[in-house]
């Protein structure tokens, strides 16, 4: 495994240190699930996504490790001990195991929570542990994180209205019906399916539109097959 270590300081501490990176020629994508979730060749990067002060334990996205404001720094600062207390025994300053990254995602999505970051984000970091877990075929921890990550999304959606990012409007929308129905969600998927049809901009994203007619038949079928099986349940 390539990995290669870059010096930064955390902007909470002051503390000076080297965190791990993956060389980019190194990372090599061979699917992608309905939810945008990569499978890669070799070392997984979302392993390495986050960068942990090893001193504060404050963490963040890498590209944005170091753009904390003073006063958002401050916010984070109060919060050492729950930090402490989820990072526990684990050393995030070299090669990374599955539950040290389940860990990482965990404490930046706290720290996202104590400077106030948009629910978006936050909802971000819950979804790629959930992807990781996935990985790891731990089905019980991708559902809880998959489930954290869907209440973020839809206060981001129906509270913050959010601006969206590179998947759009109609992408987003799309992703929270797709949570929804690994989450067995049923009538909620179909609701944000159905908003995504009906939405004026769906024909500029055709790859968006055949993800979600596929995902409204597949609910669809679902929610047949509970309701038949509750049916029969109540003959027995």
């Amino acid at each position: 495994m390539n990995i290669w270590f870059k010096a930064t300081e955390c902007p909470v501490c002051k503390m000076k240190f080297k965190y791990p990176r993956i060389k980019s020629r190194d990372i090599k994508s061979v699917k992608r699930d309905t939810d945008f979730m990569y499978y890669y060749e070799g070392v997984n990067p979302l392993y390495y996504q986050i960068t942990v002060c090893p001193q504060c334990l404050y963490s963040d996205k890498y590209t944005s490790f170091e753009k904390l404001s003073p006063y958002k720094a401050e916010r984070v600062r109060n919060d050492y001990e729950q930090r402490k207390n989820i990072a526990g025994k684990y050393n995030f300053d070299g090669i990374r195991n599955f539950a040290c990254v389940i860990k990482s995602y965990e404490l930046a999505a706290l720290c996202g929570i104590s400077r106030k970051a948009k629910s978006d984000e936050i909802a971000g970091f819950y979804l790629r542990a959930a992807w990781v877990a996935r990985e790891q075929e731990k089905t019980e921890i991708e559902l809880h994180y998959l489930s954290l990550a869907y209440q973020f999304y839809l206060k981001a959606y129906q509270v913050e209205y959010t601006k969206f990012g590179k998947l759009g409007e109609v992408g987003f929308i799309y992703l929270i019906g797709e949570i929804a129905r690994r989450l067995k969600k049923y009538d909620e998927a179909l609701k944000f399916f159905s908003k995504v049809i009906e939405h004026p901009d769906i024909k500029k994203s055709h790859e968006i539109e055949r993800l979600t007619r596929n995902a409204w038949q597949e609910t669809k079928a679902l929610k047949s097959e509970v309701k038949e099986k509750i049916d029969i349940d109540k003959l027995l």
